[in-house]
Parts: C-alpha cells; structure tokens; sequence
C-alpha cells in the first residue's frame, strides 16, 4: 500500500511539472539576437556615382571614374553644381568645376588633388589647395588675384588666362612645361629665363622682348598674337613646331623663322582660321597678303573660344580608373585641342 501510494505521488508531480511551461522556452518570450552595430575599423559604405550625383543636384553632364570602390575623378563641367559639399572627405585626384557656379571650393580640402580645373567660375580663394600635389591648374576667367599658394607644387600645366597676374616671379620656379598668360597684366618673361617649357602662351599681353627665351631649347609652341614684340631674333638656334603671331608688328627676324626646319606650322591666329601650314604661310607672306594692311586685325580670341577644353594630364600616374560613365582620359597635345598655345 505505502509503495502503491509512493507510485501515486511521482506520477503526480510528473504530470504537474508537464503541464507548466518551463521558464523562457515560450517563443513568444525568446528575446531576438542584437543587430550588430558598425564598428569603428570597418569599411564604410561603398557611395555610388549615381548618388554622388543626386547629392551634387548635378545634371547629367556630371561623370565620376572609380578605381575600385573609391570615386577619384569628378568631372562637373557644365554640370549645374552650386554646392559641392557631397565631395568632401573623398580621395579625388581629379575635379573639373568648369562653367560652374561654384563659388567654395574649401570641401576639397586634404584631397590628394593631381588636377584642378576652375575655368570660369566665381572662385576667388584657392588656399585649400595649399599644399596639395597638383599638376594641372586651370583658373582662366575666375575671380582669383593671389597666386602665390601654387608656389612650391610639382604644376606641370597652368592655366592663369585673364587672372590680373603680373609678376611671374611666384611661379618661376614651377616646373612647368605648359603656361598660358594670355589676356593678363605680364609684361616681362625674364622669370622665365632657363626655364623647360613646351608651350607658352602671351597672347594679348604686353609682352614686347622675347630675349628671355632665347636659351629654350625646349619649347615647341609659342602664342605671341597681339603682342608688342617686333623682333624674332631672339627665337634663333630653337625648335618651334609651331608659332601663332600677327606678321604685320614684325620688323625683323622673320628670316629666323623661315630658316626655322622644325616649324611645321606658322598661324595669325589661334582661334580664327584653320591650321595653317609654315609653306602656306610663307606662300602668302611672300605674296605680300600681310603687307600695308594699317591695323593688325584683332586674333584674339572669344571668350568661349579662349577656355582649354577638360584634359586629364596626370592621369597615366594616377592608375587604371573605371568608370559608371567612363571619360577618356585626353593627355593629346594641346594644340590638337583649340586651346591657348
């Protein structure tokens, strides 16, 4: 009887501890796992050129090229930006603002900038660019007066076309191969003297004495248009491929040029005629085309007619990119492009 009674109870608390839940097994009681917040070491979000473009409220001009994740070109010319407050903290080599109504270009700043084009905007300060690696600088037609930040940069191209620069001293040392000046206040080359320029453009300047390029074994395009310069002689012993000029300011040394091999095209203007061939020109020349003529015509250029096209010199050190849009990179020669000398 005690062991029936014994059976009784155990079978008893078997069923009661059955018929109760156990604690926390209820699903409507499990407690989801936690979401894993991002830590500080991972990578962030890849930004897609599609958004970068909505953030900009750019048109569809805007072109971004990638080298892997990474944006590292923006090509914003005519783009409509305003704001380019989406570009800060990205590792950009390359920005184009030209024809746009940028006017703060400080969200650039720490970028490690190879390129900058600025052409036509209302830009006046460019000291975010201190210290960046830069060697293409185009800032024709903005509002920028002190170009004394561009001092110590490896600038190879430099674009200064109507800026109120008069003083080449601050660039002097520049390893540039590229200068176009024309439309400024310059009057003087000597800075320029011993220099290793490829081309060199003063068109429309006061520019009078070429003496300082005499030693230049290494230009090959010369824009000397509308100028005061009157004597070639100094152009002597170089090997120019091409020269632009206006014959009728020339008194003497145009014989240098004929005796010139190397010059392959001789032109009174950059923007207005076709190119013309040196034989060409001295066909006409000889012809006496450019003879008691009064005035010299005005070759200067229009102001649409005067802006480089966007190039992307530096692009062959810059790596492989690719691109959602991809813009080929131009590292033609500028003369094939209608751009300053």
């Amino acid at each position: 009887m005690i062991r029936f009674s014994l059976l009784s109870s155990v079978l008893l608390l078997m069923i009661g501890g059955c018929s109760d839940s156990a604690p926390g097994v209820a699903s409507s009681d499990v407690t989801p796992p936690p979401v894993r917040q991002a830590e500080p070491g991972d990578d962030p979000p890849v930004l897609l050129p599609s958004e970068l473009r909505r953030l900009l409220k750019a048109n569809e001009n805007a072109k971004f090229n990638r080298v892997g994740n990474d944006i590292v070109e923006a090509e914003l010319f005519q783009s409509g930006v305003k704001s380019i407050d989406a570009l800060k903290g990205l590792p950009l080599r390359s920005v184009d603002l030209g024809m746009t109504e940028v006017s703060d270009i400080s969200p650039l700043a720490g970028m490690p900038l190879r390129r900058l084009i600025l052409e036509n905007t209302p830009v006046s300060d460019i000291s975010v660019i201190k210290g960046m690696p830069l060697e293409v600088l185009y800032l024709q037609n903005t509002k920028v007066t002190d170009i004394s930040i561009v001092a110590g940069m490896p600038l190879r191209e430099l674009n200064l076309l109507n800026v109120p620069v008069s003083d080449l001293t601050q660039i002097a040392e520049l390893p540039l191969e590229t200068l176009w000046i024309p439309r400024t206040k310059v009057t003087d080359l000597s800075p320029l003297a011993g220099r290793t320029l490829v081309s060199l453009d003063v068109q429309a300047t006061e520019v009078s004495d070429l003496s300082p390029l005499s030693d230049m074994m290494t230009l090959r395009r010369l824009n000397i248009a509308n100028t005061p310069v009157t004597d070639l002689t100094p152009l002597k012993g170089l090997k120019l491929e091409r020269i632009t000029l206006t014959p009728e300011t020339i008194t003497s040394g145009m014989e240098v040029l004929r005796d010139m091999s190397s010059l392959t095209q001789i032109l009174t203007s950059m923007y207005t005629e076709t190119r013309q061939s040196a034989a060409e020109f001295w066909q006409k020349y000889d012809a006496g085309v450019w003879k008691d003529k009064g005035d010299p015509p005005d070759s200067s250029e229009s102001p649409k007619d005067s802006l480089p096209d966007a190039e992307s010199p530096g692009d062959k050190k810059n790596g492989a990119a690719t691109s959602e849009e991809s813009k080929v990179p131009a590292d033609a020669d500028p003369e094939e492009k209608s751009v300053p000398e």
